[in-house]
């Protein structure tokens, strides 16, 4: 994002009063600075600039180097020399406090000096190292115009120049750094604000006396150095860094101004001889003194450290209820905190400290355990780690948690143990309690498992039972059905026969089926599937002989362009069957119902609607719960379980889509509407019709004649109607009632087929199948009441190549004749 003109213009602005800022103080310090020569007009004995400028550099960063140039071109250039001469030398002040600020960056250095490694890095990086760059500049620079004296040669010259520079950092920056830095808060206050200035005052004073020839004994006329040392240490002590910083450079001010005046012992002696003293003298107070203070700086933060980590241990051992314990070995002494106390329910008075005072509040089952652990800590250096019980004075027993180390002196002996305690005893019984729980839990869940089994055992019993005898009602009526000879008048009573035990199957069915969906156990199988066709079959079963007999009307408008969906083509047809048979059930005479389908974006819009007693609104929400069959009933006296819609809508719901009941009131028919997704697979190969085995129950195939079959069947009734059914089929037929006869049957003759039951008397279906299919690679047909998913898969593990649920017609035990001995073929 652009900065607007105005904070540009105001950012523009504070950028140049910063330069022009540096620059000024930079030329006023270096004017102040030429007023003490030592060597030459450019070589001074205390250089400030450069403490300056490095404050300055490690202060504001990279912006204050234009301001440090420019102030360093100006002094120079008003000292004489001409401006390349200035130049020159600039250039190497600004590059030695560019240089020596980035150096203590790196070094992770602190403006505010507050740890010893701060000054160190600072004496080595600032002061000794970064002047080098400009006394060898200056020195070339002063070389190169013809100004070094005849006497000094350039590396004298040069020697000077990084003294005087290298005093100017020692003394002058950290004064500035520490004012910068440092909170300006004063808290020179009171007592402070006088202390402060007795340690001014003392400064002048002993300085004054000092310098001042009052007497001649070396002995009691001490020098300067000694007289200001101790006002130096003061100052580190009370004042902290920026005291001593101050103080240091007010001294050496002082020393400076009597090395010139000749008052001090700096001021005897050749050239070389008073810089040694007085730069020694300048170096030791310096670095003491901010050394001192750094010391105490670090040693008030490790303090205050200290402190707070105490703080935030009591504020931590409170807030988690911990206590905390010391076992002086030696001296056999523990010491408890206040939280023990509480733990143990005692008085601390009552306390003597002994380790046997503390054993003795252990629960005798756990002090054995505790004396173990406790002395296996010691000898093995590891952790004291330990839950027990403890009981209190007024019988209550309480968990605790408590973990120790020990210490050791020289010669591996332990001398003491420190550690912590926590109160367990709600952690505990809320354990035990979710303990308690969860095994309730286990157990009701246990029991409703067994419940389920139980359950699921009754209905697959109660399913065998009553499929049972339908089966040879059924096998009776289609046997009929197929001959010729049956008098006309027998056809419509064999029909309803025929209709009433497929609706009875089709109930028994249905319980299955809503039990399989509770438990998530019902299985689609999707193929590519034509909806138009099971639509129009299951209008030809459930509507073609209520329209023959007039008594309804049916409209179809089947306009979807599309009807393939990926879907279970045999699960499918039980919702259209559903939705069709409610809808010619609960329509009166001369009705009428409508069956539409429609694409609407990627999906399978099916809709079945009637004109039939309608749903009433306080029924309709609940239309599709399971037993639900609310006011609404048939004109013709017939209900139901309420289950049909249920399953239908989990069947839908499990393909994907969604299905919806819709009706104005009583009286004003019912609309219920399929939506399924018409996305297919990427290779859809051929469309199936519908799933294994019901194609064929729709269309009449070829029969497949003279099959010697062996049938296992232990119920005498269904037996005798089964062979007879499949004699009419074209086959010879041999029966069996138990594995023994069967077993015995297939050793006196060769079969083509086994068609068995799975219940029998002496073993089962799955041990007849088993034998025949090992012995003599025979193919086979389960025929039984037991019809959930667990029955399916063992009749296929024994070697059946087909299932068929109880009662079977011949369309579906045709077909399933005609499909397992096409495989067989196939195989051979």
């Amino acid at each position: 994002m652009a900065e607007p003109r105005g904070e540009r213009r105001w950012s523009g602005t504070r950028i140049l009063a910063r330069t022009a800022g540096i620059a000024l103080v930079y030329f006023a310090a270096g004017r102040l600075g030429l007023l003490i020569p030592i060597a030459e007009n450019h070589v001074t004995l205390l250089w400030a600039p450069t403490g300056l400028a490095l404050a300055a550099a490690l202060r504001f960063g990279p912006a204050a180097i234009p301001g440090i140039a420019l102030g360093a071109f100006l002094v120079n250039f008003t000292v004489g020399g001409g401006p390349g001469l200035a130049l020159g030398i600039a250039c190497g002040n600004t590059l030695e406090a560019a240089a020596g600020a980035w150096l203590l960056r790196k070094a992770g250095f602190r403006n505010s000096l507050e740890r010893v490694r701060d000054v160190l890095l600072l004496i080595a990086l600032g002061v000794l190292l970064a002047p080098i760059v400009s006394a060898t500049l200056g020195a070339a620079s002063l070389a190169a115009a013809g100004l070094l004296p005849r006497d000094r040669g350039p590396w004298n010259v040069a020697g000077y120049w990084w003294l005087g520079d290298a005093m100017g950092a020692l003394l002058v920056t950290p004064v500035l750094l520490t004012w910068a830095e440092l909170p300006l808060r004063l808290t020179l206050r009171g007592k402070r604000v006088l202390e402060a200035a007795v340690l001014g005052l003392g400064l002048f004073v002993a300085s004054d006396l000092t310098l001042r020839a009052w007497v001649d004994s070396p002995f009691l006329h001490p020098p300067l150095a000694f007289t200001l040392f101790p006002f130096l240490v003061w100052a580190a002590l009370r004042f902290g860094r920026r005291g001593a910083s101050t103080a240091t450079l007010l001294a050496v001010g002082i020393a400076v101004w009597a090395t010139l005046q000749g008052l001090s012992p700096f001021a005897r002696g050749t050239l070389d001889e008073r810089l040694i003293y007085l730069h020694t003298y300048m170096a030791v107070a310096a670095v003491t003194s901010l050394l001192l203070a750094a010391i105490l700086a670090e040693r008030k933060g490790a303090v205050a450290g200290l402190r707070e980590s105490e703080e935030r241990l009591r504020l931590a051992l409170g807030a988690g209820r911990c206590g905390v314990w010391d076992w002086d070995i030696a001296n056999e002494r523990l010491t408890w905190s206040e939280r023990l106390f509480e733990f143990h329910g005692i008085d601390p008075r009552d306390f003597k400290g002994r380790l046997e005072d503390f054993s003795s509040l252990v629960h005798p089952e756990d002090a054995e355990r505790v004396s173990a652990a406790i002395q296996q800590a010691l000898r093995s250096g590891e952790d004291y780690e330990l839950e027990f019980r403890i009981v209190r004075p007024d019988g209550q027993v309480r968990w605790l948690m408590t973990s120790g180390r020990a210490i050791y002196d020289q010669n591996d002996r332990p001398v003491r143990m420190l550690g912590a305690t926590l109160d367990m005893t709600e952690r505990r019984e809320a354990e035990e309690e979710r303990t308690r729980l969860l095994a309730r839990e286990r157990e009701a869940r246990a029991e409703a498992e067994a419940a389920n089994e139980a359950k699921d055992r009754f209905l697959a019993t109660l399913s065998h039972e009553l499929r049972t005898p339908l089966t040879p009602v059924l096998a009776v009526v289609s046997a009929l059905e197929e001959n010729d000879q049956v008098p006309p008048g027998l056809a419509r009573p064999l029909d309803t026969i025929r209709r009433n035990v497929e609706l009875e199957a089709r109930l028994i069915d249905d319980l299955l089926d809503l039990t399989r969906i509770v438990r998530g156990k019902l299985e689609l199988h999707p193929e590519v599937t034509d909806a138009r066709k099971i639509v129009e079959h299951t209008i030809e079963i459930c509507c073609e002989r209520e329209v023959e007999a007039g008594r309804l009307r049916l409209a179809e408008d089947l306009a979807a362009e599309d009807h393939r969906i990926w879907a279970d083509p045999s699960r499918l047809t039980q919702v259209m069957w559903n939705l069709l048979s409610n809808a010619v059930k609960f329509t009166p005479a001369g009705g009428t119902v409508t069956v539409r389908s429609w694409n609407e974006g990627d999906r399978l819009v099916l809709q079945v609607s009637d004109t039939g007693v309608g749903i009433d609104p306080e029924v309709l929400p609940h239309v599709f719960d399971a037993f639900e069959q609310g006011k609404a009933r048939s004109p013709r006296g017939m209900t139901g379980l309420g289950l049909g819609l249920a399953i239908s809508k989990a069947i839908v719901e499990m393909h994907g889509g969604d299905l919806t009941a819709a009706s104005e009131g009583r009286g004003r028919g019912a609309t219920f509407t399929v939506s399924l997704p018409a996305t297919l697979p990427a290779q859809t190969g051929e469309i199936s019709i519908m799933g294994e085995g019901l194609d064929e129950t729709w269309t009449r195939r070829p029969r497949v004649e003279d099959l010697h079959i062996l049938l296992v069947e232990d119920h005498a009734d269904t037996a005798e109607a089964m062979a007879d059914l499949l004699s009419l089929m074209g086959h010879r037929v041999v029966t069996a009632g138990t594995v023994a006869e069967a077993l015995a049957a297939a050793g006196r003759e060769r079969f083509d087929l086994v068609v068995s039951d799975l219940g029998l008397p002496d073993g089962s279906g799955l041990d007849v199948m088993g034998e025949l299919s090992r012995r003599y690679n025979l193919p086979g047909i389960a025929l039984s009441g037991y019809g959930m998913e667990e029955d399916v898969r063992r009749s296929h593990e024994a070697g059946f190549s087909r299932h068929l649920t109880k009662p079977v017609g011949l369309p579906a035990l045709e077909a399933a004749i005609r499909k397992t001995v096409q495989e067989r073929l196939a195989q051979r």
